[in-house]
């Protein structure tokens, strides 16, 4: 929490405009404020609902959520390769054998890792939420 996108990036061998652009791609302005939504969202039990209203408070209007939701999709589905289905195929197949599935998520992710638990025990499998 107190380094800064120079020594992020020095300790995990990339660029500080690496961590700059990840961080942007995650939806934040800056280093600062995704720091300070970890540190806001970290021990204060958000909540999925939680997370989605603020997101949803967020985004002008349902057309722009719509829209954003569409183009991020078709940008990952262009993207995919042979390769990449074929990583996916075995990754499944590790996940089809596991006894439980461990979902980890902090700060914003945490609502991520909160609805794989749930989509993982929609369909009977046993979910493990590492969230804090």
């Amino acid at each position: 929490m107190e380094m800064s996108a120079a020594e992020i990036g020095n300790a995990i061998g990339t660029s500080d405009a690496t961590v700059i652009r990840a961080v942007q791609a995650l939806g934040f302005g800056s280093v600062k404020e995704l720091k300070d939504e970890i540190a806001s969202s970290v021990g204060y039990g958000s909540t999925p609902i939680d997370n989605l209203v603020r997101t949803l408070g967020a985004i002008e209007n349902a057309d722009a959520a719509v829209g954003l939701i569409l183009s991020t999709h078709a940008d990952v589905m262009a993207s995919l390769t042979p390769e990449n289905s074929l990583q996916m195929q075995k990754a499944s197949g590790v996940l089809r054998r596991a006894s439980s599935i461990g979902c980890f998520g902090i700060g914003p992710s945490a609502a991520i890792a909160h609805y794989a638990q749930v989509a993982l025990g929609r369909t009977g499998r046993r979910g493990i939420l590492l969230d804090a």
